[in-house]
């Protein structure tokens, strides 16, 4: 019977912990809303584009002739 109590006591904490950081979230999500309606702040999405990403960084490399889209040229090459 000890296994039990034991059990149940390590439950109701896992509740009573959950319980708290639940309140904690709510709050901390209506302090970010009041702040994004006091700043005008309003997420908008970055429109998608099917164009691939060519930037600095990338080691990507298309040949001009071909239009063979890898980092070696050497892609489909047979």
């Amino acid at each position: 019977m000890a296994l039990g109590m034991t059990t149940i006591k390590i439950q109701r904490a896992r509740i009573a912990y959950l319980t708290a950081e639940i309140a904690r979230l709510r709050r901390e999500n209506e302090r970010l809303r009041r702040a994004c309606e006091v700043f005008d702040f309003n997420p908008t999405p970055e429109p998608r584009t099917d164009e691939r990403d060519y930037g600095l960084g990338g080691s990507e490399w298309v040949d001009p002739v071909s239009g063979i889209d890898s980092w070696d040229g050497k892609q489909g090459a047979d």
